[in-house]
């Protein structure tokens, strides 16, 4: 799976203290729950990573190749 990293969503992961990585992570764990969202292409994700559950929202191509990560945050 290609993620798609630009200044927009590197912003946002930043504000939250999220490094790519662990957005990545994130999406290839065991997820606790996925949800979609009113947009096509959106998802939500929640997932351990190193003893510390996250939030991932992330858009999928329509060809299912690539994501693109929007933000992901620590849930508390």
């Amino acid at each position: 799976m290609e993620f798609i990293w630009d200044r927009n969503n590197l912003t946002h992961l930043e504000r939250h203290g999220v490094a790519p990585a662990v957005a990545e992570a994130v999406f290839h764990s065991g997820c606790h729950a996925i949800h979609g969202t009113s947009l096509r292409w959106r998802f939500v994700l929640e997932a351990e990573v190193e003893g510390r559950t996250y939030r991932l929202f992330f858009d999928r191509t329509p060809d299912g190749e690539r994501i693109y990560p929007v933000t992901c945050f620590p849930v508390h």
